[in-house]
């Protein structure tokens, strides 16, 4: 992988943390306005602190990573496994978090133990999302392995 390819990975991580940081501070506005007590005991504040807390902390990391490791070590990581890396991870946000959010909105209240049937495809459509993180994460490991264990060329 050519220097300048490398240069990107650092970049999407970042722009994907603003966009994160983005969604997470417009998810926040509607829980200020006048009565908030609306979505206060529903999937929408789960959403909203997860975009806030881990997401952005974990993509803020995934972007140092990629770029302070390499340089480290002298190596670059697989271009492969660490596109695949980001493009699963942030899909699977994607899917995690948009249902949940559109399910607060119209579904019932979080501790609810059983749901409507037709909010069952959202609730799928969230858990896939769960795997395709998790398949993104292994993808982590991979790129980790490889750079710590595996010889270039090899």
């Amino acid at each position: 992988m050519n220097e300048r390819r490398a240069a990107n990975l650092p970049l999407l991580w970042s722009i994907a943390c603003v966009l994160a940081l983005a969604v997470s501070a417009l998810s926040s506005l509607p829980l200020h306005q006048g009565d908030e007590e609306t979505l206060h005991d529903t999937y929408y504040v789960v959403a909203h602190w997860h975009f806030v807390l881990p997401i952005v902390a974990g993509f803020a990391f995934f972007s140092v990573f990629y770029l302070i490791v390499p340089r480290l070590l002298k190596r670059q990581a697989n271009e492969r496994f660490a596109l695949a890396h980001f493009s699963l991870v942030s899909l699977g946000v994607a899917l995690i978090f948009a249902p949940m959010a559109y399910l607060a909105v119209v579904g019932p209240p979080q501790r609810y133990v059983d749901y409507v049937e037709s909010f069952a495809f959202l609730n799928t459509v969230s858990t896939v999302g769960y795997s395709v993180a998790g398949i993104g994460v292994l993808l982590f490991l991979a790129v980790i392995y490889r750079l710590m264990w595996v010889r270039p060329g090899a």
